[in-house]
């Protein structure tokens, strides 16, 4: 976690406590060490970057992990937890990996609407799985290829997704990838 992202993103202030991975009093690790990071792909552009595991607070696994199991349980648009509230998704496993697809709160009668959709995938196997269904669909590069796993990728949908929403989206993005990851050692 970068101090910028605690000064523009007050939630990540009040969530970070202590970062994943950090040196104990008495100088035992503390935290997650099962992979040290995860390639983000972005499908329109073809960009790789990685993120690892420390940049997601620990208050913020703490809440998905738990929502993460009922989504996937009960297959429905569950509200997501804060940070990330009022917004929905919807969670399933494809070939051991996961897929998400997040959507708009509903107002009203006004339906929700898809803002992103997203998979992430611990190994090649899952990998190969996932790869044509998140790109079924999508207006993409025909040459681009997945990066080695673990790998997330997630598609924005335009026709819903504003600007401002483009920075909780990849916050989310990250959140979930790690908590899926962590899930499934």
């Amino acid at each position: 976690m970068r101090l910028d992202d605690l000064r523009t993103r007050p939630w990540l202030r009040q969530l970070s406590g202590q970062r994943r991975g950090h040196q104990a009093e008495s100088g035992e690790s503390i935290g997650c060490t099962l992979m040290s990071y995860i390639k983000h792909l972005d499908i329109r552009t073809g960009s790789v970057r990685h993120n690892e595991r420390g940049d997601v607070p620990d208050g913020v696994d703490a809440a998905l992990m738990p929502w993460l199991d009922g989504a996937l349980r009960s297959g429905a648009v569950e509200p997501l937890p804060k940070p990330f509230s009022p917004y929905g998704a919807r969670c399933l496993v494809q070939g051991g990996a996961l897929m998400a697809s997040v959507y708009t709160p509903a107002i009203g009668a006004s339906p929700q609407l898809l803002l992103m959709s997203l998979g992430v995938a611990r190994d090649a196997e899952q990998g190969a799985a996932l790869w044509p269904v998140l790109l079924r669909g999508v207006n993409h590069d025909a040459q681009l290829r997945p990066p080695a796993a673990p790998w997330c990728i997630a598609h924005l949908h335009p026709a819903h997704a504003r600007l401002e929403d483009s920075a909780w989206l990849v916050d989310l993005e990250r959140s979930l990838a790690w908590a899926w990851i962590a899930r499934n050692p």
